[in-house]
């Protein structure tokens, strides 16, 4: 506890007194710091629920944000700088949902809040860290979806690992989805495939052999009266970078790393990717 409130008061406090890699297992949170990127991921467990929904008409969208596999990567801490009111919300990065539109997430939590009758969450989450690495694996069984996934810290950044994602509907996983910067020639609402793309301090490199990493840049409409009741209802713009794999029915897999912008995860030889084994295996041994 004294240990997640020191990372907490470093980050509120815009400190630069946490370092290293550390795992907080009461909180099922993996946090990785290396350079100046800081790469986080957050499992899920039936001991620990995320409550926040639709209470008082604030966070109606919020129903992915307790749901495990949220990640978050800081280079200056503006990536995420006012994007709520932008945010697909069934596309929070790391997770892997079905597609959702904002009234089937109202529909969702605008219901009175029970905690035993939400089929989201677990007893498998665990992980680990030492000397700069970490790991963290969850099972997957949310709203009709099942799976495996590892999130690995190492000195470049974070490697994501999915396997066995099945669901009998189209489903995807957000590798990330924050503020556009630096692309200004990229046409609005552009949608491509690429094996890599850089943007702002960060490089998401697809390592999966068969599943094409889709990304989509451009300018979008937004309002924070989606998310909160309480907040004007006035239109905005802004410039939204969302780089995912969409998967189709049936079982599929996914692996991806993110690193610092200019540094390739090239110390990769093997990897493993299999319900019974996720992980990697470097050169170096």
């Amino acid at each position: 506890k004294a240990e997640l409130r020191e990372f907490y008061d470093a980050i509120i406090t815009n400190k630069d007194n946490f370092s290293g890699t550390k795992y907080f297992p009461s909180s099922y949170f993996l946090s990785h710091k290396t350079g100046s990127r800081h790469y986080s991921v957050k499992g899920c467990h039936s001991k620990f629920r995320g409550t926040e929904w639709g209470c008082g008409g604030e966070n109606r969208l919020g129903y992915l944000h307790g749901c495990g596999a949220n990640t978050c990567y800081l280079s200056d801490g503006l990536e995420y700088h006012n994007i709520a009111p932008f945010w697909k919300y069934d596309s929070l990065p790391g997770v892997t949902s079905k597609d959702f539109t904002d009234e089937e997430l109202y529909a969702i939590t605008n219901k009175d809040y029970d905690a035993s009758s939400i089929d989201n969450f677990r007893e498998e989450c665990s992980g680990a860290s030492k000397e700069g690495s970490g790991i963290l694996r969850m099972r997957l069984e949310r709203d009709g979806i099942t799976g495996y996934l590892t999130f690995i810290a190492w000195e470049k950044g974070m490697i994501c690992l999915g396997c066995d994602i099945n669901a009998p509907f189209r489903t995807h996983t957000t590798v990330d989805q924050c503020l556009l910067r630096g692309k200004e020639n990229l046409k609005d609402l552009a949608i491509y495939k690429e094996q890599f793309i850089e943007n702002g301090g960060f490089r998401y490199t697809n390592l999966s052999n068969n599943l094409p990493m889709i990304v989509n840049a451009g300018e979008v409409e937004g309002s924070w009266k989606r998310n909160s009741l309480s907040k004007p209802d006035i239109k905005i713009f802004g410039r939204i970078l969302t780089v995912r794999f969409e998967h189709k029915s049936g079982v599929s897999s996914y692996a991806y790393a993110v690193t610092a912008s200019g540094n390739a995860p090239d110390d990769i030889d093997t990897i493993f990717n299999t319900p019974e084994k996720q992980g990697v295996r470097f050169k170096d041994g």
